[in-house]
């Protein structure tokens, strides 16, 4: 039968479910992310946002109402939710201090479906298998507690161990869920171990539960510390039933030694009346008093008995155990106006919630610093690649064939400084042979002694005039030679200072190395020895008399006086002196020239190249890596953005869906929404106020009928007539 109810779940299923895909897709992102710590809050909450979400649209989809049952450890929960039932079903929903919920709802078939943290599912045939597997997962659960206990750190199972089991879905068939399409929701006992998550998971049913069960046994009524957190329920749930679980067996010693029937047996009621009257806080009193809580002292054993017993023998009568009066409360309420007032107005404002909760996580800090850092990174990716475009025409641009030039131009700046300083030297260089002549000297002495260094001299002072030359050239920038303006443009990009490289190639290069030892620039086998008559009548050769004038002929060591020098050279032996330094100068002037431009340029350019080719390369490889890291750092940010995007794109509709649906169903008149109706009907609307006078008063006061909407209060809404 279609319903206006129904259909309303339809289309709020519709609008809803959209949501999951996105927030799956940017929960995995997250969850690859390599900056696990950095993006492990956003992951949490995508994580809570997507269960919550799932959780919301299959109870609207199923039209489901959550019945939560809490309490501590051994308090009768399970035994509840057989009587509740009508159906054993804690041997499911019996997980010992196990941090999940297990949600048991009515079925023909029985079905057990096992989800976990990270998503995944698993389905079951037969509790027995389920039992089995929930024992291996508590274990290696609480593996990973104590490690996280012995790290001293939080452990939380979204995202510490995903495999954790997160809930188990249990269809049943049951008598007294299948009429109220209720389901019953039972929550890891209050106070254990494994009490991590229990807050997040109550949060998570605000405006999405019908109502909430506590359960405490009569012995722990009065403990302070049972109710410690129950003033958190009475903020969550509009409807609160306590189930006081007694025990109708119970007997007291009296003061005779018999025993008799304890006040629990006789008058279960006078132990709630002293709680409500000795121990109850103002709180749960308000609660009392405003028909929000309700307490119940019931015997769950013989409850449970009784339903189950009942199931099989219903021709034995069973005795009451206080159950009936909760039972027919409860399914009254699920059954009531109230309750589908707050079915309608709970989901459409939780969905109106997480649709905000969504939104602000898309506009979140730290999502706008991931837009940021995108940004920036491809401003990287950018600049990177300009900068290997550049490198790549720096590297086909010929630097070596462009300084190559630098020695002719050098060369042609140093003829001058050449011509100047091969003067000077020639004169120094006559000016030792004069002197040679006046002194007892060897020939040795002024070759090497006076010519050698008058020659070095002017190699160094011809390397001298070079650097200078060069170094006023740098000054004005570059290396010596000029670059075209995209080559200059394209350094500057990739941050190479050329001129720095030319300072630094030219204070490395070596000038001592440049300046070479000359030969002997005067050779005794070149001078022509006047002949005595003794030497004639010996018949003595030149070389013999310029052995015994000047010493051996390749070392002439030997000292020469200057009567000597007069008498055996004379002037024709200063003019062979002149001619054989005029011959020497002209080629050692000339070569000199040429091979210190050469190599003083070539070891300059040499220099330079090297460590142009350098930088280059290491800039080259320095871009890529930029480049890598830069398209890495981008398609994972892109991984985490995108999804956020299309979520963030899907938010926004669904708000718009979720405002025009509340709009739409805020005119309805919710007593006929379980009536039947047709496919596309008109939407019944509460009567709108009329005015004149119907009833003949002729005042002018509008009628206003009342009915109650989605936006009603639980507590002020009617019954269903």
């Amino acid at each position: 039968m279609h319903t206006l109810l129904s259909r309303f779940c339809e289309e709020f299923v519709q609008i809803v479910r959209p949501l999951q895909a996105p927030l799956e897709r940017a929960a995995d992102g997250y969850a690859k992310s390599r900056n696990a710590e950095r993006d492990l809050e956003a992951l949490k909450q995508l994580v809570d946002l997507r269960q919550q979400v799932g959780l919301l649209a299959d109870k609207v989809a199923e039209q489901q109402a959550y019945v939560l049952i809490f309490g501590p450890l051994k308090s009768g929960k399970s035994t509840l939710m057989n009587a509740i039932a009508g159906s054993y079903v804690s041997e499911v929903s019996a997980l010992p201090a196990y941090p999940c919920m297990v949600f048991v709802s009515h079925a023909t078939q029985r079905e057990f479906v096992l989800s976990r943290y990270d998503g995944s599912e698993e389905r079951f045939d037969r509790p027995e298998a389920l039992q089995r597997h929930v024992d291996q997962a508590h274990r290696e659960l609480a593996g990973k507690l104590r490690q996280a206990e012995a790290a001293g750190s939080d452990f939380d199972p979204r995202t510490d161990f995903p495999r954790a089991i997160h809930k188990v879905r249990v269809k049943v068939p049951t008598e007294g869920l299948g009429h109220s399409s209720a389901v019953m929701v039972d929550t890891p006992g209050l106070y254990s171990r494994m009490k991590f998550g229990y807050g997040r998971m109550t949060r998570d049913f605000r405006n999405a539960a019908a109502c909430a069960v506590f359960v405490v046994r009569s012995d722990n009524l009065f403990l302070e510390q049972v109710f410690a957190e129950f003033t958190d329920l009475l903020e969550l749930f509009s409807r609160i039933f306590l189930v006081v679980n007694i025990d109708s067996r119970r007997v007291d010693l009296d003061p005779n030694g018999n025993l008799v029937p304890s006040l629990e047996q006789r008058d279960p009621q006078r132990i709630v009346e002293a709680f409500e009257l000795l121990a109850m806080s103002e709180p749960l009193k308000r609660a009392a008093e405003d028909g929000r809580l309700r307490i119940y002292p019931i015997d769950l054993l013989e409850a449970g008995r009784q339903r189950l017993h009942g199931a099989t023998k219903a021709e034995e009568q069973p005795r009451d155990s206080g159950f009936q009066a909760f039972f027919s409360d409860l399914t009254s309420y699920l059954d009531s106006t109230d309750h589908l007032v707050a079915f309608l107005g709970d989901s459409l404002r939780r969905a109106s919630t997480l649709v905000g909760e969504i939104s602000d996580l898309c506009d979140s800090a730290p999502v706008r610093g991931l837009h940021e850092r995108l940004g920036k990174l491809q401003v990287e990716a950018a600049e990177a690649k300009t900068g290997l475009q550049a490198i790549a025409e720096l590297q086909a641009f010929p630097f070596d064939a462009e300084l190559a030039r630098l020695r002719e131009t050098l060369e042609e700046s140093c003829q001058q400084i050449a011509v100047d300083m091969g003067d000077r030297t020639e004169r120094e260089v006559e000016q030792a042979i004069r002197g040679w002549f006046r002194t007892g000297d060897s020939l040795q002495t002024l070759a090497k002694g006076e010519l050698v260094p008058l020659f070095n001299q002017y190699q160094e002072l011809l390397i001298e005039a070079l650097s200078r030359e060069l170094s006023d050239r740098l000054v004005r920038g570059g290396v010596g030679v000029e670059v075209p303006a995209a080559v200059e443009a394209a350094l500057q990009r990739v941050g190479i200072d050329l001129p720095a490289i030319g300072r630094e190639a030219h204070r490395q290069t070596d000038r001592r190395a440049l300046v070479r030892v000359p030969p002997t620039p005067l050779r005794a086998e070149h001078f022509n020895v006047r002949r005595s008559v003794w030497d004639g009548l010996a018949l003595r050769g030149q070389p013999a008399l310029r052995q015994r004038l000047f010493g051996p002929l390749d070392n002439p060591v030997q000292p020469v006086s200057t009567d000597r020098k007069r008498t055996r050279l004379g002037e024709a032996g200063r003019v062979d002196a002149q001619a054989q330094l005029t011959q020497y100068r002209r080629g050692f002037f000339a070569d000199t020239v040429s091979r210190v431009v050469k190599d003083f340029t070539q070891g300059y350019c040499d220099l330079v190249v090297r460590s142009l080719t350098a930088q280059i390369r290491d800039k080259a490889t320095d871009l890529r890596n930029r480049s890598e890291r830069a398209s890495t750092e981008i398609a994972r940010s892109q991984q985490l953005l995108e999804p956020l995007v299309q979520l963030g794109s899907q938010v926004k509709q669904t708000k718009a869906a979720v405002d025009g649906l509340t709009q739409h169903y805020g005119a309805v008149d919710l007593f006929l929404l379980t009536q039947p109706v047709r496919s596309e009907p008109p939407l019944p609307t509460k009567p709108r106020p009329r005015t004149g006078t119907p009833n003949g008063t002729g005042n002018g006061t509008p009628e206003v009928i009342e009915r109650p909407g989605i936006n009603a209060t639980h507590q002020g809404a009617g019954k269903r007539p």
